[in-house]
């Protein structure tokens, strides 16, 4: 019987000059590093700081899996414009899972022609379902207690227990200027910086 556990001349040949053989696969994709932008990975850890336990924070929702049309004519021209566009983050109540409030992070490109005609689109979709849109201007950081008090404004009710609304109030003054403080990221993890920055260099563990 043959050894199938021996790699073989050729095996031997490439191991022997680090030359790795070539993938048989078809497919030709590969794993991204980074799922979110920065502006959302930094949105998405103040979302995760501030919202409580009875909140399912979800990034990347595709509109046609939150509503739809029903059927009847014109059906798939309706799915098919609401098919490719997707809703930055989505909260939804942990218990039933029911979709509560859509945000959406505007950077530059929002002001495009395009984007806004986009924007309207969805804007008037998601009113139409009756569900809440809060829209915020993208940022490197963002400061807690302000986008706490924003979403609390959009979804009456967002379940959020009282140590975090301590924290959040706690948190957003620096200890040496005075100034508000909002949650940042770094290479070394998640810290609470000074808004005053460079002028004040104020930190705190997150």
């Amino acid at each position: 019987m043959r050894d199938t556990t021996r790699p073989g001349c050729l095996g031997a040949l490439l191991a022997l000059l680090r030359i790795k053989p070539r993938s048989t696969s078809t497919h030709v994709y590969r794993l991204r590093d980074d799922f979110l932008s920065p502006a959302e990975s930094s949105f998405l850890r103040t979302l995760l700081a501030i919202c409580g336990d009875g909140v399912l924070v979800c990034p990347k929702v595709n509109l046609a899996d939150l509503v739809y049309a029903p059927r009847r004519e014109g059906q798939f021209a309706a799915w098919n414009r609401i098919n490719r566009k997707h809703l930055d983050f989505v909260l939804c109540d942990m218990d039933s899972l029911r979709p509560r409030l859509a945000i959406e992070l505007d950077d530059k490109s929002h002001s495009r022609q395009d984007r806004r005609e986009r924007d309207d689109f969805v804007d008037g979709v998601l009113e139409s379902c009756g569900l809440p849109l809060l829209r915020v201007p993208a940022r490197r950081a963002y400061n807690p207690a302000e986008l706490r008090e924003a979403i609390a404004r959009a979804w009456s009710g967002m379940p959020i227990s009282a140590a975090q609304v301590e924290r959040s109030h706690a948190e957003r003054r620096c200890e040496r200027c005075g100034g508000l403080m909002e949650l940042r990221s770094s290479s070394r993890g998640q810290f609470w910086g000074c808004t005053n920055y460079p002028r004040c260099r104020h930190t705190l563990p997150a």
